[in-house]
């Protein structure tokens, strides 16, 4: 506390110091749990974060996959159709390569 906060708070009655008391207490736990949602809010974010990072770089991973064994097939002669259907790319996607 601060002199003049302390000089008034020492001419307060002890019902008046409890009330001040308890305000205090009140506003440092209000200002405790934001702090405590804030990083809650931070940790939950980074976790979900994270799990799409994986999914999204598995996908891509499955993705390259495909593509390097349907290039391979095509190399080798093999018919379009066939290797939509082996790999599940498209016509499309296929031709491309």
């Amino acid at each position: 506390m601060k002199s003049s906060k302390a000089a008034e708070y020492s001419k307060m009655t002890k019902s008046e110091q409890d009330m001040y008391d308890q305000d205090l207490k009140r506003k440092w736990d209000n200002d405790l749990a934001a702090a405590s949602s804030r990083e809650k809010g931070k940790a939950e974010g980074k976790a979900e974060g994270k799990i799409e990072g994986k999914i999204e770089g598995k996908l891509e991973g499955k993705l390259e996959g495909k593509l390097e064994v349907a290039s391979k097939m095509k190399m080798k002669g093999v018919d379009p159709e066939l290797i939509a259907e082996c790999t599940n790319l498209s016509i499309e996607e296929i031709e491309r390569l």
